[in-house]
């Protein structure tokens, strides 16, 4: 998805606890807007919504939507350079997405313990992290996150 088309999203998705609409409460636009934020790199827009998305999933006991919430946040650390606080969020958020068997997002959170691990100049455990996210991603048949993972290891 382009960007213009996340910013449209995230527009629609702002002003739909506005609209009152049944089909949808707010650990789910919570949750899909930091999700967004997250996947644009956009650190004023995960500050926003990744502690709502948080305090919501909680609330709900929705263990999806902690797990994204909880990567979310260890995109955080990681922008912070926290790497303790960001290892530690987002294998919180690796372990809920295994139990729920959800190869797509535990192939994202993979990749984001590679970014970790490259910023932290891990070159190994980076290169494990970046197999077992395309491991993941090939689980899901997510043939795009495939290609940008092979991508990355040519350049990596």
């Amino acid at each position: 998805m382009a960007a213009g088309e996340f910013a449209q999203i995230t527009k629609f998705l702002e002003s739909a606890p506005n609209q009152g609409a049944e089909w949808v409460g707010d650990h789910d636009l919570y949750a899909t807007l930091v999700d967004i934020a997250v996947r644009e790199r956009n650190e004023a827009q995960i500050r926003r919504y990744a502690p709502l998305a948080e305090e919501t999933a909680t609330h709900y006991g929705h263990r999806l939507y902690q797990a994204i919430a909880s990567r979310a946040l260890g995109v955080l650390h990681l922008m912070d350079q926290e790497p303790k606080l960001a290892q530690a969020r987002l294998e919180r958020a690796l372990d809920i997405f295994t139990e729920l068997e959800t190869h797509w997002q535990i192939g994202r959170t993979y990749f984001e313990l590679f970014n970790l691990a490259k910023s932290s100049g891990e070159k190994e455990i980076a290169q494990s992290y970046l197999s077992l996210s395309q491991g993941a991603f090939e689980k899901a048949g997510a043939v795009f996150e495939i290609k940008l993972i092979k991508e990355t290891q040519k350049t990596f």
